[in-house]
């Protein structure tokens, strides 16, 4: 994982995502404020919004996905790896789950570009360190193993890491390890520009750099 920069939310998100979102966080809980629309009305399912079960909030959220995709470049914000089409499938990730932050269920900077795979691990846990805000060199990677570890100085950023390594399952799925080995192999053996690598692996080109392994 490295740092990611967070990107605006184009133009077309609040009548995609963030109006009939709002809206219809409002008409689940009987609001007023739910503007009249076509089609049968949402049944009142909490008095309020934080009690809203995640099952019932309509996944307009995936209508980002295309925006989410192109302003991240396909970048999994915690593998730091491609998500190639036909390969591995591109998701909306909540960071703050919306089974608990329902009101941040149709919020863009609440998304981060997830593979599935990753997404699936990481489900509604909150001990994930979140690319927005990690800065400087946080995570490293073994580049004879494929393996991510920690190389935070500070205690507790670093126990935050490991936790991380291990709740996304970063060493532990052979997918992310054969993946990351493959983009080193393919570098070393002038396969791929670093140009393409920093692209496609931007978390490899990093530490190749980092650790004086680019080529010159």
């Amino acid at each position: 994982m490295i740092h990611v920069e967070k990107v605006a939310p184009p133009a077309r998100f609040v009548d995609l995502v963030a109006t009939p979102g709002q809206q219809a966080l409002w008409e689940l809980v009987g609001d007023p404020r739910a503007a009249v629309r076509p089609g049968p009305k949402r049944a009142i399912v909490a008095s309020s919004i934080g009690q809203i079960p995640s099952r019932s909030l309509p996944a307009y959220w995936t209508r980002a996905l295309p925006d989410l995709c192109a302003a991240y470049k396909r970048i999994c914000a915690y593998l730091g790896l491609r998500i190639v089409p036909g390969v591995a499938s591109a998701e909306v990730d909540h960071f703050k789950p919306k089974n608990r932050y329902q009101h941040l269920a149709y919020d863009w900077d609440n998304y981060r570009l997830s593979c599935k795979l990753v997404n699936t691990f990481k489900d509604v846990f909150e001990d994930v360190v979140d690319p927005f805000e990690i800065d400087g060199d946080c995570f490293g990677l073994n580049l004879f193993s494929g393996h991510v570890i920690a190389i935070a100085r500070d205690t507790s950023l670093r126990l935050a890491i490991e936790k991380t390594i291990i709740r996304l399952h970063l060493n532990a799925e052979p997918t992310f390890v054969e993946a990351r080995l493959e983009y080193i192999n393919d570098y070393f053996n002038a396969d791929i520009s670093f140009d393409k690598l920093r692209r496609d692996a931007p978390f490899v080109a990093r530490e190749l750099e980092r650790q004086g392994q680019k080529r010159q």
